[in-house]
């Protein structure tokens, strides 16, 4: 896959991995002219969504004080007259009083084009860009899990560094504000302030909103014991982020397997299928849908990228994550899956680990005679039918340790190690860890 890789940190010790391939939109931008007529409503903010592919449909969501505010109207670039849609799926803002959602389904966009969207009695217009349908850049960024979201906060660094690459997609890969699936006000107020925050700084250069889609990760949904977050087993409650966000929310939405399991296409340049892995969906559950999507999608695209929130191969220090059931479903089950397909599936991308890694190209032999244990180590570097794992590092959570030995364990198979390079902090030794160069700097 003909990608750039960007690796941005700042001066908080912060890791992000934009994997790019061509780039999306962003909110701001006021004028003063109102629509025809006045509901009275005001408009907090709004975020768009691809429904099946960004450069020709996308929804159009937007936060309101009232229920009854269900109309908005879009215009295309030059046009003169406006085109009036209708709420096709409004809820209460989760557990916030006051605020409601509503989204729309517009169809028929123009790709690579800017779109203005007003309201009813509202005196902004605002912008969204669709999708070039080549040279696609998307971007991931995965495990916000920052409770600040305003100026000077990490979302808007790294909104300057995602506004200044202009991509045509943004692709979310799970842990936001550490709601653990809470349905209480402090969690949705946490919701609306980081969707405040999106909306304000991830744009294109001149302000129009860039499409993305929010993956499910362990911090978004709770236990089945219903005291800590959902971490695997699959046996997890979805929290706010489902009645938030349509793409693969919404029961309407075409191409979804289940929550945070769907696809989309740009055209026929990018294909995305994202995984729920193991959190409040069991991923044995998704493996047929997933292979037959594969069948059917990876020979038409150009590019092919497969995301979700739990790495399948692990080097972080903190937790031992490499036994439980996401790593391992997503060894034995969902990467002998992609085997057939690797030449065309440019990577997994993931998050969860909070450090940035990336693997080899890798194959898994999973041998149901062996213990879970055993087929822990059955991988092996296979430029045809490997796949690529990266990691990004977190977007705002606190980035962990690498373990050495984790990262450099050894495969049963052909005694090859799985990292290809592992960034990480100590901070007992106050030592930036990159594991795989043979090179430890001092930060401090």
């Amino acid at each position: 896959m003909d990608t750039d890789l960007h690796v941005f940190h700042t001066s908080r010790r912060r890791f992000l991995l934009s994997t790019c391939g061509a780039f999306g939109a962003g909110l701001v931008g006021a004028h003063s002219q109102q629509a025809n007529d006045d509901s009275g409503a005001q408009v907090f903010l709004a975020f768009v969504e691809p429904w099946t592919d960004p450069s020709r449909d996308m929804v159009v969501s937007w936060v309101s004080d009232g229920a009854e505010a269900v109309v908005m109207e879009y215009r295309a670039p030059g046009a003169v007259t406006w085109n009036r849609v209708t709420s096709r799926r409004s809820r209460h803002f989760p557990m916030l009083p006051g605020h409601h959602i509503h989204s729309c389904l517009i169809e028929g966009l123009a790709g690579d084009s800017i779109y203005e969207i007003r309201w009813p009695g509202v005196e902004q217009i605002r912008k969204f860009k669709t999708a070039a349908r080549g040279k696609v850049k998307v971007s991931f960024l995965s495990d916000y899990q920052n409770l600040e979201f305003g100026p000077g906060s990490l979302l808007e660094k790294f909104g300057k560094v995602v506004a200044a690459e202009a991509p045509d997609l943004m692709v979310l890969v799970g842990d936001y504000v550490n709601d653990d699936g809470r349905m209480n006000e402090e969690s949705s107020r946490h919701w609306f302030a980081f969707l405040r925050g999106m909306a304000e700084y991830y744009h294109t250069r001149d302000g129009a909103l860039v499409p993305m889609v929010a993956l499910t990760g362990n911090h978004e949904g709770i236990n089945a014991q219903r005291n800590s977050n959902a971490l695997g087993n699959g046996d997890g409650t979805i929290g706010q982020i489902a009645e938030i966000f349509s793409w693969s929310y919404d029961p309407q939405h075409p191409l979804r397997h289940c929550n945070s399991a769907a696809t989309l296409s740009i055209g026929t340049d990018f294909f995305l299928i994202s995984l729920e892995t193991d959190h409040t969906e069991k991923l044995e559950e998704q493996l047929d849908w997933f292979s037959g999507q594969l069948a059917q999608n990876a020979a038409k695209h150009r590019h092919v990228v497969v995301a979700g929130h739990a790495p399948a191969f692990y080097g972080m220090g903190k937790f031992d994550f490499n036994p439980i059931s996401p790593g391992r479903r997503m060894r034995d089950l969902i990467w002998p899956a992609m085997a057939a397909h690797a030449s065309k599936i440019g990577f997994y991308i993931t998050g969860h680990e909070h450090i940035l890694a990336i693997t080899d190209k890798l194959r898994m032999d999973y041998n149901p005679s062996l213990s879970p244990a055993e087929n822990d180590s059955r991988w092996a570097v296979d430029p045809q039918r490997g796949v690529r794992q990266l990691g990004s590092g977190p977007w705002g959570a606190h980035v962990l340790d690498v373990d050495p030995q984790r990262a450099g364990a050894v495969s049963s198979i052909d005694g090859s190690t799985k990292m290809l390079a592992a960034m990480g902090l100590d901070f007992e030794k106050r030592t930036l860890q990159i594991h795989g160069s043979g090179i430890t700097n001092d930060v401090e």
